[in-house]
């Protein structure tokens, strides 16, 4: 999965109330989704040839756990 396809589900979600932190399980509202990123070895690919992988993450307003996109993502295909 490549970042702009992580970023579409994770707008999904959370535009359809579907978005919740792993730590306390809040409910995480389009309006305060703040999605951050960084490069990172064991990332998320920027493109499909894997050259340049970025972690991307967003805090939960309410506990400030720093969740994994592709962890929530994966999760929630599960």
């Amino acid at each position: 999965m490549v970042v702009s396809k992580v970023l579409r589900e994770l707008w999904e979600m959370a535009s359809l109330g579907r978005l919740r932190c792993i730590a306390c399980g809040g409910l995480i509202p389009l309006n305060s989704l703040e999605i951050s990123m960084y490069p990172h070895d064991r990332g998320t690919p920027l493109e499909e040839d894997g050259s340049i992988r970025l972690w991307i993450y967003f805090t939960c307003p309410r506990c400030r756990y720093q969740n994994s996109a592709t962890r929530i993502v994966e999760v929630e295909r599960l």
